[in-house]
Order: structure tokens, then sequence, then C-alpha cells
């Protein structure tokens, strides 16, 4: 399943590694660069930077797959 999620935060990070751990193909977004940064290589998913309200971004991250 492609999932993306908005908001990197603590809640938003534990259910990206869960829905990652079950092979599901996760994005995750966020709009705090410096979030996205320290989320780098630590977590099998991908990361986009960016404001989740806005729909190109949107499209960007794949949520027409989604």
């Amino acid at each position: 399943m492609n999932v993306i999620i908005a908001g990197a935060g603590r809640l938003g990070t534990q259910i990206a590694q869960v829905l990652a751990a079950a092979h599901n193909e996760v994005t995750l977004i966020d709009s705090d660069d410096d979030r996205i940064a320290e989320l780098e290589g630590r977590l099998p998913l991908r990361l986009v930077a960016g404001d989740a309200c806005e729909p190109a971004l949107l499209e960007h991250a794949g949520a027409l797959t989604a």
C-alpha cells in the first residue's frame, strides 16, 4: 500500500515507522526542513519537505496513487 502522512512529529513518525515495517511504501511530509533533515537516513521511507496543504506538493509526493 502507498501511504502519505502529513506531519513528522512524534505521532506521524511513529505511524510511519509502523507502516514501513509492515512493508508499505510510506511518504512523510513536513514543513520543517530541520525535522526532515533530522530524520534523513533514520527511517526506511520517503521524506518530503513542504506544506501538505499544497496540491502540487501532494501530487509530487504521490497522492494520486496513495
